[in-house]
């Protein structure tokens, strides 16, 4: 890679994409220009780690979760400032994927002020606004609205019948006039308790909500589609985040619109509505998933100092239930899209000799953790299959995740590669407790489990695999007896 440190990564047009790729010790290898002169401006070297670290903090929690994360970052330097929204998505060979977005001309110093100073008059004016953030701290005594009518350009009386307010806590803080006059609504039985108890949230046609996507990243929103208080009218709820002087977020200001009854455009939605639904889990939950993750992790660390140890367990049993939230976001996700009229396999032919190698590569934390030996397929031993290595990778890891799980300490987990005429073979043997006979085709059903009463993984790993393995003309089988360990075998067309 070419580095050209004079290049200005904040001279582009409005909204430009840059992509980079790190390889598996997190050395950026290929860059496009921007994020190429971004490195070299903060002095990093060719074939060197990123040299930024708000972007070499979202690499690494992608990098251990194996997930995709994306995050809204402000990049400042001096006068120059990017909004950016950044995405690090994990690939199967062990690199990292990064996309950034948002890269837009550099605002000038004085607009800067000029902007600071209108935020800070426009916060001090809302400070003094009635609002509570708990309905235990001082009531709102006031139906005024938070919008500063004078300093509003286009604000006429109108629109401020349709304006509505929450607090950070997504208590309705300000029922709107026009929309008490139009329903006959109480306004009293629905101000400073759940937004969602006047207004029924839908999504929209990209199946995600606006709404908690601005609530996880406190910035504006748009065209939320909602019913009132479950039923018609049907309107669009569009909002702006609010801080206090303090710049702490205290709540959302905003206007409802009535949407337009259009039975085809509803009947679309809802159709998309269900193929959108990975990208609506991603979008919608993980975000604010990851940062409670992230939080919890810091927290049971003890970077910003000493803890009590109670405080230390507890917090750590935060990471482990947002983790496992996480899993079954990712299942559910998978589930949907395999499910999906949509869903297409990328076929190819794929060394599984190579795979398996990368998946131990990727397992290596689980494995040095729980103290296993790993014996792998022999180095230079290469057996082709034709399918789609990101799924393969995607059902090996879940085998070898579950062998894990089941091994005792000290034990061997076993990965082999095998070939005939016709079929490829990936297996992986392990020395649990093994499988029942009775139980051995229940366990790839959806929520299933060897012991339902097992509190660890979703019951849908088998199942998602078993489908995936289908798709690519191919199956999954056990072979195993009580306290014999397991076998799994991915067979797959040959080449």
């Amino acid at each position: 890679m070419k580095i050209n440190a004079t290049l200005n990564p904040s001279v582009s047009s409005d909204k430009q994409k840059a992509v980079a790729i790190l390889d598996s010790e997190d050395h950026l290898i290929k860059a496009d220009n921007l994020i190429a002169a971004l490195h070299a401006h903060n002095g990093g070297e060719k074939n060197a780690p990123l040299a930024c670290a708000p972007l070499n903090r979202i690499i690494h929690l992608a990098r251990r979760l194996q997930t995709r994360i994306s995050r809204r970052i402000l990049l400042v330097d001096i006068n120059k400032k990017q909004d950016l929204w950044v995405e690090a998505i994990p690939k199967a060979d062990g690199s990292i994927l990064l996309e950034i977005t948002g890269w837009a001309q550099e605002i000038s110093s004085t607009e800067d002020s000029k902007i600071a100073d209108n935020r800070i008059d426009h916060a001090i004016s809302l400070a003094k606004k009635p609002i509570s953030v708990r309905q235990e701290d001082v009531p709102v005594e006031s139906k005024e609205p938070l919008l500063d009518r004078d300093n509003s350009e286009n604000f006429d009386d109108e629109t401020a019948r349709w304006q509505w307010q929450a607090d950070a806590h997504l208590n309705l803080t300000y029922f709107p006039p026009a929309l008490e006059a139009m329903t006959g609504l109480d306004p009293d039985l629905y101000l400073h308790r759940p937004f969602a108890r006047l207004f029924t949230l839908e999504t929209d046609a990209e199946g995600r909500f606006p709404i908690m996507e601005a609530l996880a990243e406190h910035h504006n929103f748009c065209a939320q589609p909602s019913l009132v208080n479950g039923k018609k009218p049907k309107i669009w709820l569009s909002g702006q985040p609010v801080f206090d002087a303090s710049e702490k977020f205290i709540g959302f200001e905003g206007i409802i619109t009535l949407a337009e009854d259009n039975n085809k455009k509803n009947d679309i939605s809802s159709q998309r509505i269900s193929l959108a639904l990975p990208d609506r889990i991603d979008r919608s939950f993980k975000p604010p998933l990851h940062r409670i993750i992230e939080n919890a992790e810091h927290i049971s660390s003890r970077i910003e100092g000493p803890l009590r140890k109670d405080y230390v367990h507890y917090a750590m049993d935060i990471a482990a239930a947002g983790q496992h939230l996480m899993m079954l976001i990712d299942d559910l996700a998978d589930l949907q899209e395999i499910e999906s009229s949509g869903f297409r396999i990328d076929s190819q032919p794929v060394d599984l000799a190579e795979i398996a190698q990368q998946a131990i590569a990727l397992q290596g934390w689980k494995i040095h953790a729980q103290n296993v030996k790993m014996d792998a397929p022999k180095s230079g031993e290469k057996v082709m299959a034709y399918a789609d290595p990101q799924r393969v990778m995607q059902i090996l890891l879940n085998l070898i995740s579950n062998a894990l799980r089941y091994s005792p300490e000290g034990a061997s987990v076993w990965i082999r590669v095998e070939q005939d005429q016709k079929q490829a073979y990936l297996i992986i043997a392990d020395q649990g407790r093994g499988i029942a006979p009775e139980n051995q085709q229940r366990i790839f059903n959806k929520f299933e489990r060897v012991n339902p009463d097992e509190g660890s993984g979703t019951g849908l790993g088998l199942f998602i695999s078993r489908q995936l393995a289908h798709s690519m003309q191919g199956d999954i089988t056990v072979d195993s007896a009580p306290g014999q360990g397991a076998r799994f075998t991915l067979m797959l067309p040959a080449l």
